[in-house]
This record gives C-alpha cells, sequence and structure tokens, in this order.
C-alpha cells in the first residue's frame, strides 16, 4: 500500500503543479501538461529495455502508467483514487477475464 499512496500523492501533486502554473526554482520553466509529458517520456524509457533501471517492468504495464499520468494532469480535477480507476486493468493482469472486468478509460 505504500506504493499506491506515493503514487497517490506524486500524481495529485503533479495535477496541482500543472493546474496552478508552478515555475522551477531553478530556471522559472512553467509546470504545464507538456512538460509532464517530456518528463514522463523521458523517465519511462529508463524503465523498459536492456538497461532497464528496475528489473521486470513490462513495456505495456510503463505504457498504461505513462498514459493514465498524462491524461491525469489535464483533467479539470484528478479523479478520487488511481487504484479504483486501475483496478479493471489491474484484475485484468491477474488473470480475470477482460469482459469481467471494468476498465477506467485512459
Amino acid at each position: 500500500m505504500e506504493d499506491a499512496a506515493t503514487a497517490e500523492i506524486t500524481r495529485v501533486q503533479l495535477w496541482q503543479w500543472v493546474r496552478y502554473g508552478v515555475r522551477l526554482a531553478e530556471d522559472g520553466v512553467v509546470i504545464n501538461a507538456a512538460y509532464i509529458d517530456s518528463l514522463v517520456k523521458e523517465v519511462s524509457k529508463e524503465l523498459v529495455g536492456p538497461k532497464s533501471v528496475v528489473r521486470g517492468l513490462k513495456k505495456e504495464d510503463v505504457d498504461i502508467a505513462t498514459q493514465y499520468l498524462m491524461a491525469q494532469v489535464r483533467q479539470q480535477w484528478p479523479s478520487e483514487f488511481l487504484t479504483s480507476d486501475l483496478m479493471g486493468w489491474l484484475a485484468v493482469r491477474d488473470g480475470v477475464e477482460p469482459k469481467l472486468a471494468v476498465r477506467a478509460s485512459l
């Protein structure tokens, strides 16, 4: 649960920074959706492949997380819980038939 809690805090913090146009202290760059996109894409490349910094991650899992986060920072309000949003996808990954799982739209 600690990982889920960290993800929740991070997701909402990024949404807040985009929503309120926070600027980076070092160079004054405004944190907007495009800036988050570039960071997420950069980091996601480091999470998969032969030089992955994390073992066992699958590209499709990272792609789902990337799409989800990039969509979340564009919402008028963030959804309540990412675990609820992604539960259907997680259930399918655990072997539930896709037709029985409810999925959030990304």
